[in-house]
């Protein structure tokens, strides 16, 4: 800083009149000496930094400062957790050396923030030198500026679940959450969450393409560069058993057969063989000697073609009918379910409808005929007979009683 004054004044401190005569006196200087150590810098520099080991680095940056003849202000090291630690340094160091420094801050790691910032009051700091106040953070602790998530449907999913965690290892994952539930009769299910290389990321999806079909996801990029790592991707997966997705098409069939029993176990068979299983099946038998039956299946959609005509050709088709569902998730895994009602056609002459029970019939309604009318020729005798008997018995009295008279 410098600053010059220049007074002019009479003896006794007025004023000079113009066109007086002006004496020049001795020229006072006053300086003053400050500490340079003391004085902030113009130019302050800001660095996050994340490293693989934060008290190596920490020792290094140490040691480049003091290599270029700097000052160390203040050091902090965090190891509350050994792969979790953290450190802060603030120091300053001779202008022509900063640039040289920065340079070796960029190559200790990743740098994930750098901003300088400038202080205008040039009459209260110094250009000879620069700070610095450096934040050094764990990669492991560094939150991924990328986060992936996939649902991922499995035909064998506790396979795909170490496959994936046997990949995540051979990449030095951080491993974050995983988990696999078995329960008994129920389908399997596991997550995985972890954390990888950016360079790593395309063995890993290579490894989800192979567990099965993705069902569902997305990829979220954060906005805040200054606290996210751009070398790091967050994977979370969460797997689930082929056998649980929704069929992509349903296909309702009525076949009449002479051997449903028959049919049914060779239409499961034929289903297990193409890959597929059996979800619902019952048999029922009927008084009248019919026989039905109710079978659910679900094989890979590639499959149904074949199987469809499997189950048309054990009889005869009554109904077919087939809808699609287009949400439903398609891939090698998509599913296609086939409905079919097995019966036995209805019988042409019953039982109670042949030749000797035809007989039987009209011979049971002749004689309940016969007997109706004898009924009625006994009610008529018992109702006629005794007016019949009586009219007659009168009528030869009235005969006897003329034949008297015309005698006499």
């Amino acid at each position: 800083r410098l600053d010059a004054q220049r007074q002019t004044t009479t003896s006794d401190n007025r004023p000079v009149t113009p066109g007086a005569k002006v004496e020049r006196k001795d020229t006072r200087i006053v300086v003053a000496f400050y500490n340079l150590a003391n004085v902030p810098p113009r130019v302050t520099s800001t660095a996050n930094i994340a490293c693989e080991d934060v008290e190596a680095t920490h020792r290094t940056i140490g040691e480049r400062v003091i290599k270029a003849g700097g000052r160390v202000i203040s050091s902090n090291v965090n190891r509350q957790q050994a792969n979790r630690a953290s450190a802060t340094m603030q120091f300053e160091v001779k202008s022509d050396q900063a640039d040289a420094v920065l340079n070796d801050l960029r190559a200790a790691g990743e740098l994930m923030k750098l901003e300088s910032i400038q202080n205008n009051d040039t009459n209260s700091v110094t250009d000879a030198k620069r700070g610095f106040a450096v934040q050094l953070v764990s990669i492991a602790s560094a939150t991924p500026r990328q986060v992936t998530t996939k649902s991922v449907a499995a035909s064998d999913v506790p396979t795909a679940y170490n496959v994936l965690l046997d990949e995540a290892g051979k990449v030095n994952a951080r491993i974050v959450v995983s988990k696999l539930q078995q329960d008994s009769n129920q389908p399997a299910n596991a997550w995985l969450d972890f954390e990888v290389r950016k360079t790593d990321a395309a063995a890993i999806d290579a490894a989800i393409a192979g567990a099965g079909d993705s069902i569902g996801g997305d990829v979220t990029v954060s906005t805040d560069v200054a606290n996210t790592l751009a070398s790091k991707v967050q994977y979370k997966i969460a797997l689930s058993s082929a056998d649980q997705l929704p069929p992509r098409e349903v296909t309702t069939l009525a076949v009449e057969t002479r051997d449903v029993e028959e049919s049914v176990a060779a239409i499961v068979k034929a289903a297990s063989e193409a890959g597929g299983r059996a979800i619902d099946s019952n048999v029922s038998k009927e008084s009248s000697g019919r026989t039905m039956a109710r079978l659910t299946i679900d094989v890979p959609l590639n499959r149904s073609g074949e199987m469809l005509e499997r189950v048309k050709s054990r009889g005869v088709v009554r109904v077919s009918q087939s809808t699609k569902n287009a949400k439903a998730a398609g891939g090698q895994l998509a599913r296609a379910r086939i409905d079919v009602t097995f019966g036995t056609p209805e019988a042409i002459v019953g039982a109670d409808a042949g030749v000797w029970a035809t007989i039987r019939n009209g011979l049971s309604t002749s004689a309940a005929g016969l007997m109706w009318s004898l009924r009625l020729l006994v009610i008529g005798v018992c109702l006629i007979a005794p007016w019949a008997v009586a009219v007659w018995g009168g009528w030869k009295i009235a005969r006897r009683v003329r034949a008297s008279k015309a005698v006499a």
